[in-house]
């Protein structure tokens, strides 16, 4: 194992060997995150590298609090008050404190995020990756040569290549038939929609059916399926069109309008007027705009 770690997993798990493996062995839900998230570690490594990453923050922000408290604010601050105290002990405090816990949230969502992001991808290319699959299928190619051909196709169909390399790998570099083959791949695959893609493909072998006439019908109905989810954010994205046109443009213009209006009816003079043309030009309008560019970007589809 040795030769495939880096110099810091490799101290890690030096350092951490015993402790790291019992905690594998408990954590079972790390293990599937891992394989799921396709990280190139094993569980006891990932576990060795958090241990030393915590013991090493820790000893940084040590650190950190005796050069803030004891050298940093006496210098900056040299009479005892309020800067002192925040300065001085709450920040140094705060750092000791936030480091530790930044790490821990950094490690326990970084196999989460990479399962999520892959069963995203695999979600958004399955309806394309069906149809490729399809084709081939009836073309009268074989199952290894199906998954062969898909884990070629990495540019184009991203995660799913990944996933079709692995089993292809292990029919071929491991030894194991195909239903052993495509069951692993179901348990390791962290996208549902895909799960349920292979199961049909062991359903369809195991009863004895057409595996071509399945193939065909998952891709016209997951290219339905996919149809009906752009169709759904198309509606949604017109939506957003009306309410950016109402809440980022109009409503904005009239609001200064009438603010305008108010301030010299009312006396208040050019001052206030000013501070709240200022406050809705440099701050509320680009919080709106970049609000709703954020939202659009987040929920549109890839492809």
């Amino acid at each position: 194992m040795d030769e495939i770690l880096t110099p810091f997993q490799r101290i890690s798990y030096q350092a951490f060997y015993n402790s790291a493996r019992r905690a594998a062995q408990r954590n079972y839900k790390l293990r599937e995150q891992i394989e799921k998230a396709h990280l190139p570690m094993l569980a006891e490594v990932f576990i060795a590298m958090f241990y030393m990453s915590m013991l090493m923050t820790v000893f940084i922000a040590l650190g950190v609090y005796v050069f803030l408290q004891f050298l940093f604010a006496p210098l900056l601050f040299p009479s005892p008050g309020p800067p002192i105290f925040l300065f001085g002990q709450f920040l140094p405090a705060l750092v000791v404190l936030a480091s530790p816990a930044i790490v821990y949230v950094m490690f326990r969502s970084w196999p989460r995020s990479n399962v999520k992001r892959r069963a995203k991808e695999i979600d958004t290319y399955l309806p394309y990756a069906a149809n490729f699959v399809a084709a081939m299928a009836a073309a009268n190619a074989t199952p290894q040569k199906i998954f062969r051909s898909l884990s070629s196709q990495k540019n184009i169909y991203g995660e799913i290549a990944n996933e079709a390399k692995w089993t292809y790998r292990d029919m071929t570099l491991l030894g194991v038939d195909l239903l052993t083959a495509l069951k692993r791949s179901v348990k390791r695959s962290p996208s549902t929609k895909y799960q349920e893609f292979l199961q049909g493909i062991v359903g369809t072998l195991t009863s004895g059916g057409d595996l071509k006439l399945y193939f065909l019908n998952r891709g016209e109905y997951y290219m339905i399926a996919n149809r009906r989810e752009q169709k759904t954010f198309l509606d949604t994205l017109a939506f957003m069109a009306e309410s950016y046109v109402i809440v980022a443009v109009a409503m904005p213009m009239f609001l200064m309008i009438i603010l305008t209006i108010t301030f010299w009816i009312s006396g208040a003079g050019y001052s206030a007027t000013d501070q709240i043309m200022y406050l809705f030009s440099w701050i509320a309008m680009p919080v709106v705009h970049f609000a709703y560019i954020t939202f659009v970007k987040l929920a549109t589809p890839k492809v």
